[in-house]
């Protein structure tokens, strides 16, 4: 088994014991390891190197310090990364073979290409506070950041558009800029770039990843009041309920449904009042996303290009607003059973 594929089931990790005539006890603390977590991509990758590399000695406490490390850190090309994930005689091996194609320094640079280009270079570089002290010193560097961050600030931003731009053609750019993002990273970008068939599978791949690597898509507000709909169901098959933490989210084309009962085709999207723009609360050009400059009206066009496709799919949908939930509870967990039919 020479190739990495993207996905690793468990199925995959027992295949590969048996052909490398991997221990019983460690099948059996893989086994373990599968029973007490909901693993990611980078996490089976890591118990397929342990295997592969036989690193799996003590493998329980080999893959908690993996998983342990800080997300940057996992990234870091250092020797210590590359022990932990391929073991002390192919670890310091991989290392010096990956350093070996780094053959660019700083003298070769300047030696093939000149001072000016060089510096050229430096300036186009990702800006940190750090890499600015490093290079311009204790005093000058903060400064030099601290405008580089003032002149960038919201560069994508609505309001940056207008303030450049002018009113008309400042919503025009930005539309147009979001717009272009949204077929970049969608189905139809993919297969522009790629091809159709390997287009689709890239794209699906990609997919399933953020599925599976997903720990903040939800809330713990809808996830306590998806509970309090289906607590009184006794006796009643749950197997067709799904939501985040009832036997996961699941998928209708690219979108991931908040909770579905599948016997029934019948869906409750939770809409937090922030992400998803509460127009009772926010107004058409706001930008109450904390973590994107999407304006409402984005928003709202977003949500609705979802809601079509799932009524196109023969779903039948009931919106819930964070902001009902927090006001009457009780009245909100009573209009999802009637239209559940649970009551």
């Amino acid at each position: 088994m020479n190739t990495i594929k993207s996905k690793f089931y468990f199925t995959d990790i027992i295949k590969l014991c048996n052909d490398l005539n991997i221990p019983q006890n460690v099948i059996d603390d893989i086994t373990t390891i599968f029973k007490t977590r909901k693993l990611i991509p980078c996490e089976y990758k890591f118990l397929h190197n342990c295997l592969l590399y036989t690193n799996y000695n003590d493998i329980i406490n080999t893959f908690n310090t993996f998983c342990n490390i800080p997300p940057v850190s996992k990234k870091k090309n250092s020797i210590e990364m590359h022990i932990l994930r391929y073991g002390p005689i192919h670890g310091p091996k991989k290392y010096a073979e990956k350093n070996k194609k780094c053959t660019v320094t700083k003298e070769s640079y300047i030696k093939n290409h000149g001072v000016d280009e060089y510096n050229k270079v430096q300036s186009k570089k990702i800006m940190s506070i750090d890499s600015c002290i490093r290079r311009y010193g204790n005093i000058e560097g903060p400064i030099k950041f601290n405008n580089f961050c003032q002149r960038n600030k919201g560069n994508h931003s609505l309001e940056r558009k207008i303030e450049k731009h002018g009113a008309i053609k400042g919503l025009e750019l930005f539309q147009a800029s979001r717009a272009n993002l949204k077929h970049i990273h969608g189905l139809d970008g993919y297969i522009e770039r790629y091809g159709k068939i390997e287009g689709t599978e890239k794209y699906h791949n990609k997919i399933d990843k953020m599925h599976l690597s997903s720990k903040r898509g939800y809330s713990n507000i809808s996830q306590d009041f998806f509970w309090a709909i289906i607590e009184d169901l006794k006796g009643k098959d749950l197997k067709y309920i799904k939501f985040q933490k009832c036997g996961g989210e699941i998928s209708k084309g690219k979108y991931k449904i908040d909770f579905i009962d599948l016997k029934q085709n019948k869906i409750i999207e939770f809409f937090g009042d922030r992400f998803h723009a509460n127009p009772l609360i926010f107004d058409k050009n706001d930008t109450p996303n904390p973590f994107r400059p999407y304006t409402s009206e984005y928003i709202w066009s977003r949500d609705k290009e979802k809601i079509d496709y799932l009524h196109s799919q023969g779903f039948k949908i009931l919106i819930i607003w964070e902001k009902e939930v927090k006001e009457d509870k009780q009245a909100a967990i009573l209009k999802c059973k009637q239209f559940l039919n649970y009551d």
